[in-house]
């Protein structure tokens, strides 16, 4: 799933939507692409530690590739890091969710 434009409260709901439409299914693998996304809040983040652990409670896995630095920042400085894997790019968090259980999905 490729993101673009400001992640916050305003379009949070939608990006909810996207992301639940890909879970779905049990055990999905989900790679969520922040190359596009110049900025995310706290209601992205919400949206997104919100998904990932719904996602492995089913025995899914979620990843983050490609966010801008400024948004790596808002991982970092908020702990979200910790919970969600950060990916310099697609292949590595394509990689990252092949290992997780064999099987990969880019929604």
């Amino acid at each position: 799933m490729r993101a673009a434009g400001e992640v916050d409260a305003y379009n949070a709901a939608e990006l909810r939507q996207v992301l639940e439409q890909a879970r779905s299914e049990e055990g999905a693998r989900i790679l969520v692409c922040l190359k596009q996304v110049p900025y995310i809040d706290s209601t992205g983040l919400g949206v997104l530690v919100g998904v990932y652990k719904q996602t492995a409670e089913s025995g899914g896995h979620l990843v983050v590739c490609c966010p801008a630095p400024q948004v790596r920042k808002v991982f970092e400085i908020s702990g979200v890091e910790q919970l969600i894997q950060l990916h310099p790019d697609e292949a590595s968090g394509l990689a990252a969710l092949r290992r997780a259980k064999g099987g990969a999905s880019d929604a």
